[in-house]
């Protein structure tokens, strides 16, 4: 393996990563390809970005060009649970289309194009066909579709090994396993300076479990509603923050007020980047309530922020959270119930847990991950 230095005195790569949704809003998927941008261009790399027109970027590096194609007529800021999914994504798609042709004749050239799902990764395969650039697609989700546009890719990496078990198992398709990366050094701050935050939502005896996810079907927040009911019953110091927005907050509220959990759920909305280490650092333990879940960043956050961790024993949770946590299966709220309070109640196995959790966050150091990252890029030029 080539060392840190090797790698980057060596040639800079011209990047481009082709992502809908990353000019728009934060999730998982987003906050991957930020940090994958960010790390190649402190690496020397030359980084673009195509996406659709947003209100993000404005921390990003002068030195990072973001091509935005423009937002179709009342397209919403999220995905859709109906047809209009289909159209937006078309019109998506033509539109990226000429805009990577209008920026080559232009004379704009990318050594590698890097897509992250189905639509992009159609995109980039044309335009692969008449200019010879080559695409990689990290793979951050599974769909049959992803699977047979992945296997068209010059290069493929997976983000799990559960992950790319499923493509192998289901569709043949090889892919080079890379965790996403957390910064180690940006969630280890003092517990004092989230005293602040903390006192926003809860008392000083309070439990705080904290959530941070967007607020969409797959999350499962109506199992974390039905758990927190039961939870209130026993132990009303406990309190739920969930952090974070999306297209089922109205839903959320609605059964927030039918369950009557107004002091025992809050809903947190949107945490700006620059306070969320203090937000995970405020909190006591970690929930996700997720029905699938490839990988889960929030994960890695919790973790180096030294939380215990609560899941579901889905898709690749227990391969990420490991022995950082308890796990309960999918919709089960009746066991989620009894695990948030095993753990409130038990600071030993708390801080047992923690301990674990800042431990396995150090196997996920984002200064080792972007080597590999690298690699597999720079490979990708070599075939």
């Amino acid at each position: 393996m080539e060392d840190k230095e090797t790698i980057k005195g060596s040639r800079s790569v011209r990047i481009l990563f082709f992502h809908r949704w990353v000019g728009v809003h934060g999730g998982g998927t987003e906050t991957h390809l930020l940090e994958l941008v960010r790390r190649f261009r402190s690496r020397g790399h030359e980084i673009s970005i195509l996406t659709r027109q947003g209100k993000r970027f404005d921390d990003l590096s002068r030195d990072i060009t973001v091509f935005r194609v423009s937002r179709n007529f009342r397209e919403s800021d999220h995905s859709y649970e109906d047809f209009r999914v289909y159209v937006h994504t078309a019109l998506f798609a033509l539109k990226s289309l000429v805009l990577l042709f209008f920026l080559y004749l232009k004379g704009k050239r990318f050594d590698v194009i890097s897509v992250h799902f189905a639509t992009e990764a159609l995109v980039a395969r044309i335009f692969r066909f008449f200019t010879k650039t080559p695409f990689i697609f990290v793979l951050e989700g599974y769909t049959p579709l992803e699977a047979e546009t992945a296997r068209y890719a010059n290069g493929r990496v997976a983000i799990s090994q559960y992950e790319a078990g499923m493509y192998k198992k289901n569709h043949g398709v090889d892919s080079k396993v890379i965790y996403i990366g957390v910064d180690l050094n940006r969630y280890n701050v003092a517990k004092e300076s989230a005293r602040a935050i903390r006192s926003r939502y809860v008392g000083d005896d309070d439990i705080m479990v904290v959530t941070v996810c967007r607020l969409e079907p797959r999350k499962d927040i109506p199992t974390l509603l039905k758990a927190a009911a039961k939870v209130q019953e026993r132990n009303a110091r406990i309190k739920f923050v969930i952090a974070g927005g999306g297209i089922s907050r109205r839903v959320i509220e609605e059964e927030i007020e039918k369950l009557g959990l107004e002091g025992t759920v809050i809903l947190a909305g949107f945490v700006p980047d620059d306070e969320l280490s203090l937000f995970y650092k405020a909190g006591d333990i970690f929930l996700l309530t997720s029905k699938e879940e490839w990988f889960g960043i929030v994960f890695l956050e919790a973790m180096a922020s030294g939380l215990p961790i609560i899941t579901t024993r889905v898709d690749a949770c227990p391969e990420v959270v490991d022995g950082a946590g308890l796990f309960f299966e999918k919709g089960d709220f009746c066991t989620l119930s009894e695990q948030v309070l095993k753990l409130a109640q038990d600071q030993s196995l708390r801080e047992g847990l923690s301990g674990t959790a800042l431990r396995r966050s150090k196997e996920f150091d984002w200064e080792k991950q972007i080597i590999l990252y690298e690699q597999a890029y720079k490979k990708v030029l070599k075939r």
